[in-house]
């Protein structure tokens, strides 16, 4: 296959996933990369690019070949998530046999407990921000909408003024795959969202629907907003910590708390249920921690 066959195929394929199966740009990315890799890795090695002809051997030297420097076995599992994506399709839209390559295995993953914030954690980032400047303001109500909704950065930047629903006390959002859901504001989050939007008034120049501005009046935008939420962990010696923090942090005081993991699945916008299981292993790992920490005899042998 030619240089220019290539690039349309993966043209087709680009308008296929974003248009057809609503993948988000992120997705369709990183889909698109691993696939122009193992299509040019198959033609330089004068292999044949009829798929029906290929076995898995091929996968096994492309996955080394792309291993040399070598990477984190999620990313193996990444690369191998997106070829199956690939054989799925030529097999659903192109009438391809790659069943006998859809077999192969990704490498097991060990599960990392994410970090979760203590509610005193959060407490203390918010009373550090003082006073009723707009940055002031954005920032507290900024760091209350992440706690409150569990909401992920690239939907907080998306999020335009006509998505919110103050009075009735939620937002929505659009998650992976442009899918839309309903996000919660409690009670705090929408006292700073209404004290935000005052001020935002004086600083929206130039007429901006997006919900939260920078500085000069644009819309802010994911690096920024990444900036401001790890400036204040820091300026309170928080580590460890990205806006995605809050989103675990959101999950785990839920379940801590008492919630069902169905309903905690619905409000993260999470597609399998498996994904949310993750945080049952976190709230167990801090209810150990708390039992080692407070019970009389919970160091005694045997405990």
């Amino acid at each position: 296959m030619k240089k220019k066959s290539i690039e349309e195929t993966l043209k087709i394929y680009e308008e296929f996933l974003a248009f057809e199966k609503h993948h988000s740009p992120n997705t369709v990315k990183a889909y698109l990369h691993t696939t122009s890799q193992w299509l040019y890795f198959i033609d330089d090695s004068e292999e044949t690019l009829d798929h029906n002809q290929l076995n898995q051997t091929v996968i096994r030297n492309f996955l080394a070949y792309r291993s040399e420097n070598h990477v984190s076995k999620a990313s193996l599992a990444q690369w191998v998530a997106s070829l199956k994506a690939w054989f799925t399709y030529l097999s659903e839209q192109h009438g391809e046999t790659t069943s006998h390559l859809m077999g192969f295995k990704p490498p097991k993953i060990q599960q990392h407990i994410p970090r979760v914030l203590e509610l005193n954690e959060i407490e203390r980032m918010l009373d550090s921000i003082t006073g009723n400047s707009f940055l002031a303001c954005r920032d507290r109500a900024l760091i209350e909408f992440f706690y409150s909704t569990g909401a992920r950065i690239s939907e907080v930047c998306q999020l335009e003024l006509s998505n919110l629903e103050i009075s009735e006390g939620f937002a929505k959002v659009f998650g992976k795959g442009n899918k839309e859901r309903i996000v919660f504001l409690g009670s705090q989050c929408t006292d700073s969202l209404l004290k935000y939007l005052n001020s935002r008034s004086e600083k929206n120049m130039h007429q901006i629907n997006s919900l939260f501005l920078n500085n000069r009046g644009n819309a802010l935008g994911v690096r920024g907003c990444f900036k401001i939420i790890t400036q204040h962990c820091l300026n309170n010696n928080i580590t460890e910590v990205s806006p995605h923090t809050f989103r675990h942090t959101f999950a785990t005081h839920l379940l801590d708390n008492g919630a069902d993991l169905r309903s905690i699945q619905e409000l993260l916008g999470h597609e399998n249920l498996s994904t949310t299981q993750i945080y049952t292993k976190v709230s167990l790992s801090r209810m150990t921690q708390v039992f080692k920490k407070t019970h009389p005899r919970a160091l005694s042998k045997g405990i």
